[in-house]
């Protein structure tokens, strides 16, 4: 188990599973979200094949409508 920081919050996640992973179980849908790790945005294509080291900081942002 290593800790990461999701929008700020500190959580404690398993070093072998992916970013699209981590996402899902922390109820985000991955085509409809933006992340960013350690303030550098990662591709949604990569979300797959991209693993977290320990206090990484994980933003993720999701688009907002309105007027």
């Amino acid at each position: 188990m290593i800790d990461v920081f999701i929008n700020g919050e500190r959580k404690a996640v398993d070093a072998d599973k992916s970013l699209a992973t981590l996402l899902a179980e922390n109820q985000f849908n991955c085509a409809r979200v933006a992340v960013a790790v350690n303030s550098e945005f990662v591709a949604r294509s990569d979300y797959d094949s991209y693993f977290l080291a320990p206090n990484d900081r994980v933003d993720v942002v999701a688009p907002v409508a309105g007027g």
